[in-house]
């Protein structure tokens, strides 16, 4: 017997609750810059990230003067939520702007107003917010050529909820469209 709910996950966001001048950065993982343990379990190989235009790409936008300057011209904050299978990486972006920080294992969606992420599920609850969403994939070639779990998404960037980037430079400018 099944019993039909809906997306039980949308019955606790709050749609009426205001954001804070907060963005949401969640990048997901890379299965070409891991090793798989056992079946459910995968581990980052460091040397194989900082070699990689994943990586280079994601470090430059966090490290954009222009990113920088917005937050602060905007009083805002950017929230970085790693993926779990990528959270040992955290020692190594060198975020320099106090504006930028690392998010916490939970948080509430509602409490920001812009979501970026290169694929993230998290993009559901922002487009049921009705809040900006913004699309950075900083390795697009090795994304479409399968290097990841896929080379395709159900839902394609060019039927999503907001404009797809694939450098730090145009992911800045569609920031700054949306963020003021």
């Amino acid at each position: 017997n099944l019993i039909p709910t809906g997306m039980a996950r949308y019955d606790h966001i709050d749609k009426s609750r205001s954001p804070k001048n907060r963005i949401l950065f969640a990048p997901s993982w890379r299965k070409y810059l891991t090793q798989e343990i056992n079946s459910s379990k995968w581990e980052l190989v460091e040397g194989r990230l900082k070699n990689s235009d994943y990586f280079k790409n994601f470090s430059s936008f966090l490290e954009n003067p222009r990113l920088h300057a917005l937050l602060e011209r905007e009083d805002m904050y950017l929230d970085l939520k790693l993926h779990p299978i990528i959270a040992g990486a955290k020692g190594l972006f060198d975020i320099k702007s106090p504006r930028i920080k690392l998010a916490g294992a939970h948080g509430d969606v509602e409490d920001y107003k812009v979501f970026i992420t290169d694929f993230s599920s998290f993009v559901f609850d922002f487009a049921y917010l009705s809040r900006p969403v913004i699309y950075f994939v900083p390795d697009y070639g090795q994304f479409k050529a399968g290097m990841n779990h896929y080379r395709e998404l159900d839902l394609p960037f060019e039927e999503a909820f907001g404009p797809l980037t694939l450098d730090p430079d145009e992911a800045v400018a569609e920031l700054e469209k949306v963020a003021g």
